[in-house]
């Protein structure tokens, strides 16, 4: 097994064992499953707008503090990257950067508009940093002077974000994530330096 395997190995083991290894006395702790579609760009690779759609998914795991106040870990495969085009034009070779990450959010949470009987929190801002681990990527021809082996492998990001609850278990959401790190740093001038960001809107499934 590689390195970029075993890691991503190991860190789906650590998330999913903290799952397992939950009291049930532990009222304070609660799961979810999260999916949802990024809209990603690259600053510096000479392309605009939010054009490249790639999806993100995975589990968190939430502990509540003193409540209204709460963290979550999450763990998450994300598709960024950039593109010329939202829809592309048959006529014109599109440029694009796929980018594929195993991403470890940390948050603190904010509930408000508390349900009286069904007992939940309507509305939630959020806010944190997030780990990333880029473990494939690829360059469609012209898209930027730059090749896969000089992408930084590791990302660190901050993310701010709100959901709403439709019920006790559904909830939609919005978040923003901007790396606070190079994806890649030119070697000769500061110029063109890459920096990722994108925009995630999310379903989420409370147990």
């Amino acid at each position: 097994m590689n390195k970029k395997k075993y890691l991503i190995t190991l860190l789906s083991i650590m998330t999913i064992s903290v799952f397992f290894q939950m009291d049930s006395h532990a009222q304070r702790f609660g799961g979810a499953a999260v999916v949802g579609l990024n809209a990603s760009q690259i600053e510096g690779d000479l392309l605009a707008g939010y054009n490249k759609l790639g999806l993100t998914g995975g589990v968190k795991l939430e502990y509540a503090l003193e409540k209204p106040w709460f963290i979550s870990l999450e763990l998450l495969y994300s598709q960024r990257g950039s593109q010329s085009e939202l829809v592309p034009n048959s006529s014109i070779p599109i440029r694009k950067i796929n980018l594929q990450y195993i991403e470890l959010p940390i948050m603190a949470i904010y509930k408000d508009w508390w349900i009286e009987g069904d007992d939940y929190f309507k509305v939630n801002a959020e806010a944190g940093l997030s780990y990333g681990f880029l473990f494939d990527s690829s360059v469609s021809e012209g898209s930027f002077t730059v090749g896969t082996d000089d992408l930084q492998t590791n990302d660190l990001a901050i993310l701010i974000g709100a959901n709403y609850f439709v019920n006790k278990h559904w909830a939609f959401g919005v978040r923003y994530n901007r790396s606070l790190t190079k994806l890649y740093k030119n070697p000769d001038t500061d110029e063109r330096d890459l920096f990722g960001y994108f925009l995630s809107f999310r379903t989420m499934y409370q147990f």
